[in-house]
């Protein structure tokens, strides 16, 4: 009987670990299911820096003639901010989010084009989440205002 085991695609920043690979699974019949299958298992290509690698899926089973379709690993980019003029203020990446001293208040983070990009509440220094790509922004607290630079860090 032909069985499809397929690895889903799923996405992690640098330096970040490999996520457990997920399979779906087009085929079983009586009853069979994934622990039916020996030895399933995915492997993907190597690397750590930013970019897409493969992830192949690998099982056998002596009930089924098993087809397999990969999946891909995208890596994002870590990104860095550079605040600009902003004294006694330190922005730095952290993995999972900003790493903000010096800062109290609402931050408001908009694009150059005025469109609200996130909000973060820092009620003191510390290691707050944030989702943002390349680019530039702009981060208001109060009545003031900076202008960030994102790079891409590797």
């Amino acid at each position: 009987m032909p069985l499809t085991i397929s690895v889903q695609n799923d996405t992690i920043s640098e330096g970040n670990s490999d996520p457990i690979y997920q399979f779906t699974f087009d085929g079983f019949v009586n009853g069979d299911e994934a622990s039916d299958l020996k030895d399933l298992t995915a492997t993907r290509d190597p690397g750590t820096t930013a970019g897409d690698y493969t992830i192949t899926p690998s099982a056998s089973s002596t009930n089924y003639d098993i087809d397999f379709v990969n999946g891909t690993l995208t890596i994002e980019t870590t990104t860095s901010i550079l605040v600009l003029g902003a004294q006694n203020i330190s922005v730095r990446p952290v993995q999972g989010g900003l790493s903000l001293t010096g800062l109290r208040g609402n931050l408001e983070i908009f694009s150059l084009r005025g469109e609200h990009v996130q909000s973060l509440r820092v009620n003191r220094d510390g290691v707050y989440a944030v989702n943002l790509k390349a680019g530039s922004y702009v981060l208001r607290l109060g009545s003031r205002t900076w202008t960030l630079s994102s790079n891409l860090d590797r």
